[in-house]
């Protein structure tokens, strides 16, 4: 089967397989900037694939080939993992994770097909909970109950999907702020599904999901003071710095994406028979369009409550 996909820089022509994990694009018969994918397992539990763009100028690609180290000081080979405590399963079990891990980023320019496909995302969404209360969608109460699961009040602290569509349904709209959280937002509003954004410039080896602990600290988003967060609420950290609070509810100014960014870790949030399916799609076309418009090479995994650790490597 083929099907035309228009990456940034032309039209590429995908040839799609089925793997375990869903559809997956194993060849790029013709992409704009000399792109393709390369073939791997397919997102599936303790699984993932690689994605890299080759023969464009600066990218992770040519660097590795090269033998340099990509921007962040991470050098290749080195693997890092992500890893949902046991904990979180107990109280949650039909929990999965896509994971999305992108190298060699260039998000110091403007990309025009990520603003398209943000203001698309946007309009669809504000079609879609314009005057509702988005509480009560068919697609949010899930992260509420779950939230009630973990012992975190979704009224006081919505996930950040429900964030999202409550601005827009009241006609306030989505700003830009850079092309990675735009693209992050896009998608996030394409699937209804929660997504973040870290930074991984300054993660030595791992990111977890876990309940904190009393050394854990959460710097909030913008600085100002430290805060402590409650006793075994869920949090997104690394090593004792917090960069996320209340599961999906706020990310921390630690890990924040800027123009400077070019490595980063996307998580994107979601339930077993629920949409699972969503998770895996969204995983997908945000790797495809991180290797088409960005020049990153990528790994791409899904964890559950039977495989609750992702490794990777550059």
């Amino acid at each position: 089967m083929k099907t035309l996909l228009f990456l940034c820089g032309g039209p590429g022509v995908f040839r799609m397989g089925r793997g375990q994990g869903g559809i997956r694009p194993f060849r790029v018969w013709r992409a704009g900037a000399g792109v393709r994918a390369v073939s791997g397992n397919g997102l599936r539990p303790g699984g993932g694939r690689a994605i890299m763009a080759h023969g464009v100028p600066g990218s992770a690609g040519q660097r590795r080939r090269q033998g340099g180290l990509p921007c962040g000081g991470n050098g290749w080979g080195r693997k890092m993992r992500f890893v949902i405590d046991g904990r979180v399963f107990a109280a949650i079990p039909d929990m999965v994770a896509g994971v999305v891990v992108a190298q060699g980023v260039d998000n110091t320019r403007e990309r025009p097909e990520v603003s398209a496909m943000l203001a698309q995302s946007v309009a669809a969404a504000q079609a879609r909970f314009s005057g509702q209360e988005v509480k009560k969608a068919g697609e949010i109460v899930p992260y509420r109950e779950a939230f009630r699961a973990l012992g975190i009040n979704p009224n006081r602290f919505p996930c950040s999907a429900e964030a999202l569509f409550s601005r827009i349904g009241k006609g306030k709209g989505l700003p830009s702020i850079n092309p990675l959280v735009d693209l992050n937002n896009a998608v996030s509003l394409k699937y209804v599904i929660p997504m973040g954004t870290h930074d991984l410039k300054d993660v030595p080896d791992a990111i977890e999901m876990r309940p904190a602990t009393e050394n854990d600290r959460f710097l909030p988003f913008g600085g100002g003071r430290e805060e402590v967060p409650d006793s075994g609420e869920v949090v997104y950290a690394v090593g004792h710095q917090v960069r996320t609070r209340r599961w999906t509810w706020r990310q921390s100014e630690n890990g924040k994406i800027t123009a400077k960014t070019s490595a980063v870790f996307f998580p994107i949030d979601g339930f077993a028979g629920f949409n699972d399916v969503a998770v895996k799609a969204a995983a997908n076309e945000l790797a495809e369009k991180l290797v088409a418009c960005f020049g990153a090479e990528v790994r791409t995994g899904f964890v559950d409550r039977d495989h609750p650790e992702f490794v990777w490597s550059f």
